[in-house]
């Protein structure tokens, strides 16, 4: 099935007393994955580009989200999620689009 090509990416930051983590899979995927942020409150505008930048999806993420990008060709993108970390701190992390 497609689970066993599920890779999880998690990055854990900690800031104070508090841990973020952000969790994404699967990846590669085909155009639809999951997002979870731990330990922060409220949500993040994020963005996907492709790789020379340009912005191709806007997101707003709260902490539990199934993102939809079917209408994404293949290839590699960039997700940043602004501030997952803190002020200035954000969640950078390459995205692999299959067919």
């Amino acid at each position: 099935g497609e689970s066993d090509e599920a890779t999880v990416i998690k990055a854990v930051k900690g800031m104070g007393e508090t841990s973020v983590s952000v969790l994404l899979w699967p990846n590669p995927n085909k155009g639809q994955f999951s997002i979870r942020m731990d330990g922060t409150t409220g949500t993040r505008d994020a963005f996907i580009t492709d790789v020379s930048g340009k912005i191709v999806r806007s997101l707003r993420l709260g902490n539990n989200e199934q993102v939809n990008i079917t209408g994404l060709s293949a290839g590699t993108y960039i997700l940043n999620i602004q501030h997952a970390f803190g002020i200035g701190e954000h969640f950078i992390e390459k995205i692999m689009v299959i067919r």
